[in-house]
């Protein structure tokens, strides 16, 4: 369809709360995974490949937090690259995306198609104090637990955990103090020349 072009203004300044938002190998830790670059939504070989092992478990990356047990959002940029499923976990949470199909299969989550295969997926809810973020790779719709082929995966870019029940825009983070990692909050100003009598404007030009 045609692009819908806008002005996004976000009024509050949401944190990442993931210290370093897309370089999994840093902060977060690996079960039964092993990694490789890909080519991701941004057109440059940003993106992690998640390529499950042969251990008949769970193939995930896992960040440890210190949040408080307040409405929190995981989410992730996924592709499906020989595997089909993602699941996005905030404590015992979680949301399961369909990347062949983009659409939520199971939980509480979002899903937005971005393009190119790339699906920007979330999860969202009330996780205990101190909870575990995690992001599986998954073969199937069923069980958790699979032997993968060593060769299959599902391709990730971009997390962001953030309180509240939606994501907010993707902040990058690449290590940082909280303050470093929270984007600025947005405004913007309409003069009333490009207003009519009732306050209303067809368009506004924005440099």
């Amino acid at each position: 369809g045609a692009w819908v072009k806008g002005l996004l203004v976000e009024p509050d300044g949401a944190t990442n709360l993931a210290t370093y938002s897309n370089t999994f190998e840093d902060d977060w830790s690996t079960t039964y995974l092993t990694y490789d670059t890909d080519i991701g939504p941004d057109g440059l070989a940003s993106a992690t490949r998640l390529i499950p092992t042969v251990t008949n478990l769970q193939h995930r990356v896992d960040l440890n937090t210190t949040v408080t047990a307040v409405d929190h959002t995981i989410s992730v940029y996924a592709k499906a690259s020989g595997y089909n499923f993602v699941k996005l976990r905030l404590g015992p949470l979680s949301c399961t995306v369909d990347l062949s199909l983009g659409t939520v299969v199971g939980g509480t989550g979002y899903v937005q198609d971005v393009g190119d295969g790339w699906y920007r997926c979330a999860a969202y809810g009330t996780p205990a104090a101190n909870d575990v973020f995690r992001i599986n790779a998954k073969e199937t719709l069923g069980s958790d637990d699979f032997v993968g082929d060593t060769t299959s995966g599902i391709l990730i870019y971009g997390a962001q955990i953030e309180t509240g029940l939606a994501p907010t825009s993707y902040f990058p983070t690449s290590g940082g103090t909280l303050a470093e990692r929270t984007r600025k909050a947005e405004s913007v100003e309409i003069p009333a020349s490009v207003m009519d009598s009732l306050g209303l404007f067809d368009t506004v030009a924005v440099d």
